[in-house]
């Protein structure tokens, strides 16, 4: 698929430069104007499963009909700082693709499907009680 929207050579080196990007991490506990550089970006799905997992998409196109036959792309991505992954707090728990396909009950007609990720956070991290 080579030659398909998203899945070209420059769009994958796009990709490939934004996930390499520095990320801003606060220096000052929750100050934004002391930000600096710190690393990476990581895609959450591929961090939380793994690289082996297949056959998980978040598009699928609908004029070939490929949501039935589960022929389709992961191109929604939920992008975490490495303060997320590094088992630091808050933490990243787990990341996820929503879809709904009819074989397990659900309507399944869009050709998107949500993402998303559950993220740790202590309370009070934010100064607040409660």
């Amino acid at each position: 698929m080579e030659k398909s929207a998203g899945t070209t050579p420059e769009e994958r080196g796009s990709f490939r430069r934004l996930l390499l990007s520095p990320t801003l991490m606060d220096q000052a506990q929750g100050s934004a104007t002391e930000a600096t550089p710190v690393g990476i970006w990581a895609d959450s799905f591929r961090w939380v499963h793994g690289p082996q997992v297949s056959g998980v998409h978040s598009y699928w196109s609908m004029r070939a009909r490929n949501r039935p036959v589960n022929r389709g792309l992961r191109i929604d991505y939920f992008l975490a700082s490495p303060a997320l992954v590094s088992g630091m707090v808050p933490a990243l728990v787990d990341a996820f693709v929503l879809d709904d396909p009819p074989e397990h009950g659900g309507f399944g007609g869009s050709d998107h499907c949500p993402v998303g990720a559950h993220i740790s956070v202590p309370q009070g991290f934010f100064g607040r009680a409660g």
